[in-house]
Order: C-alpha cells, then structure tokens, then sequence
C-alpha cells in the first residue's frame, strides 16, 4: 500500500479532534494503545509516538501501567494551537438524495483519514434543477458524486484545477470507480452456478450508459444470456424511491407473473434485496429455502441480516484511499490524470440468501406464483 501521509501525523489530528469534539472528556481515560492499532490500522510504534507528542503538548498524560489520560486543560491547549492555512481545498458535490449514503460516508471519512489537517475538505449538496454552484467555496479539486456530467460540469470543471467523477466514467475526465460490469457479471456466474435458470432483478436505471446501476445489469444480462438463462427485469423509476419497500413488493409481484419459475432474484444494492426477502416474507415464502436473493454493496448490516445477505462489496475504503492518494499527489505537486477502476469482491454468507437449486419448485412456492399470476399485471 502506498504511504499517502504521516501516519503518526495523522493519527495524532484525528484524536486532537475527536478529544475536542467530546468523544473523550477531560480527564477520562483513552483506550490502549492495542486498541488505537486495530481502529486505525497503525502499528504499535506509530500509536505510542503519536502519544508522546500529545503527552509533550500536554493534551494527555500517560500513567502506566493504568493508560493515558486527557488532561484537565487539553481543550485550552488544543484551541491555543494555530491552525495552520490549508494548502488545498477539496469540495465533495453530490445530490442531497445522497446525505445519507453509507458508501460515500465510508470514502470521505476514509480519505479525510488519510490526509493531513491542511488540506480542507467541505460537502456541496446540489439541486440538479439549478445550475451548479459551490456556494461561494473556493475549491481546487471538485469530487462529483451523482450528477450527470452534463454542460453545468463542463462548465464547472473549467473553473477549478481539477475534478473527480466517483463511480462513473468519462472520456475526458478524472474517475475513480469499481467495475459495476464485473460485479454484476459476478452476481449472475455465482446464481448460475448455484443452479437458478429463472432470474429476476430488481433495479433503477441511471442517467447514462456508465451509471453504475445499468452497468450492473449489463453485466448479468450478459452472463444470463451466454448461459441461455430466463431473466425478467422489474426497473424502479424515481417515484419508486418515495415507498421503496412497497415498490419493491409490486415490483416481485410483476416479475412472478412473468417468470413463473423464478427461484432467484437479484437486487441491484442491499436496500432492494432487503426489501425483497421482506416481500417473500409477508408472503409466507422463506429465504432462501423458497428462493434465493442476492444484494450488491455489502452495507454493514447485511452479515446480520436474517438470513445474512450473499452479496457483491463495494470497496468503498479502497476508493477513498485511491482519492486521498490523488488529492497528496495533487498537492505535492505531481498532479495526473487517474482514472481508476477497482475490481468488486463476492461475499459469500454460508446459510444466507442464496441456496443450491436442484430446479424442483415447491409446492408452496408454486401455489404463491399461481396466485400471484391471478393478479392484473404491473408493469413498472
């Protein structure tokens, strides 16, 4: 891995912040220096001398054998600190749809871990309906999450040093993204493999043939056709989003009707697929005894999901460390084009949602479909 800053460094800003947001108080005792390790991924050597410093600063004081203490005035001493100027500054603009996506938190948490104070990082949210705006910031990389790279960005990407597309792709720009292709073709080898010759899948489109959820499904209907298997798309429109667990109900209720003998569905991030075994579930059907559903993302809860969710990662933390890598780079100095693609990684759940298919439906499941097919179509 590539070294992007001072880990020591690093380390040390991270707990001067998180001392002076409250996480520890005055006084209260800090967690071990084992501990610090495996929440950063630092070693033992870089977490002690990040300690001293601190102890030298008089932040902390170290007792042993009893541990490190903040100390009664750390909070003066931290706002005594001169604040150095930001060397650079990194704007994150993105939809306010997107205020709550545990992914991009993942890639800018991880990227602010991985840069030193002075470089400034700030979130734009932007109304797709206006022009773009960066709200009187002053920013020299702009990072574009969810919006089309439409005249409003070419005209943006004219007023900065340089901007970054996450998770698409563009002739002419900068882009770090995982290959949703791969992923979904990786979805639909191992569904294959494990017996289903009726799929379902259950997604949104996007604004352009790169957008990460067509390309997922290029990639299953590519292995589902080299393979000659049934699959039957129920597409969410964005009204869908308002209600997702309904939509997600009609849209299975669709696919039954069309699919009679579907044994396995396939939602394009974790969210659907979580709503689909819910949809099984009302309907008395079990996963993945019934029928097998599989997710894409891997967000933390899917491994305590009940059953736990088999699903495609996407290596968020491997994104926000390739950005952080650009951004240092950029920095020093040695500014590149990067255009990165990051191969996803199959998270098998043993005794989770996806089960081997001898092909045999069950007599339950059949009676469900039969019942379904009696009701009006809905075409999504």
């Amino acid at each position: 891995m590539n070294k992007i800053t001072d880990k020591t460094n690093v380390f040390k800003e991270n707990l001067i912040y998180e001392i002076s947001a409250g996480r520890y108080r005055l006084e209260e005792k800090l967690p071990s220096e084992r501990l610090f390790c495996d929440r950063y991924q630092i070693s033992r050597t870089t977490a002690r001398r990040a300690l001293e410093e601190l102890e030298t600063a008089g932040i902390i004081v170290r007792r042993p054998p009893t541990g490190a203490f903040v100390t009664a005035n750390a909070l003066d001493i931290i706002s005594s600190l001169e604040a150095p100027d930001p060397s650079l500054s990194v704007a994150f603009l993105m939809p306010p749809a997107e205020i709550n996506n545990p992914l991009l938190q993942i890639i800018f948490t991880t990227c602010r871990r991985y840069l030193s104070s002075n470089i400034r990082l700030s979130v734009i949210f932007d109304d797709l309906c206006l022009p773009v705006s960066l709200r009187g910031e002053k920013a020299d990389i702009v990072v574009i999450h969810g919006i089309p790279m439409d005249e409003r960005l070419e005209r943006l990407r004219s007023q900065v040093a340089a901007m970054v597309l996450l998770n698409t792709t563009h002739a002419e720009s900068n882009y770090i993204t995982i290959d949703n292709y791969q992923g979904g073709r990786m979805m639909a080898e191992y569904i294959i493999e494990a017996g289903h010759r009726a799929i379902g899948c259950v997604g949104p489109g996007g604004p352009s043939e790169q957008s990460d959820f067509i390309q997922r499904y290029k990639g299953i209907r590519s292995v589902c056709d080299e393979a000659g298997v049934s699959l039957e798309k129920a597409q969410l429109s964005v009204e869908n989003y308002f209600n997702l667990a309904a939509s997600c109900h009609q849209a299975l209720d669709s696919l039954m009707v069309r699919l009679p003998g579907m044994s396995a569905v396939l939602g394009l991030y974790d969210m659907i697929a979580l709503y689909l075994c819910e949809s099984l579930y009302l309907r008395g059907m079990k996963v993945p005894t019934d029928m097998s559903v599989m997710g894409f993302d891997d967000l933390f809860y899917a491994q305590y999901t009940v059953p736990p969710l088999t699903t495609i990662k996407y290596p968020a933390e491997a994104v926000g460390m390739k950005l952080a890598q650009f951004v240092h780079d950029f920095a020093a100095g040695k500014a590149s084009m990067i255009r990165e693609v990051i191969q996803p990684v199959l998270v098998e759940r043993h005794n989770g949602s996806v089960r081997k298919f001898s092909g045999n439906i069950m007599v339950k499941k059949r009676r469900q479909v039969e019942n379904v097919g009696r009701l009006e179509q809905v075409t999504l």
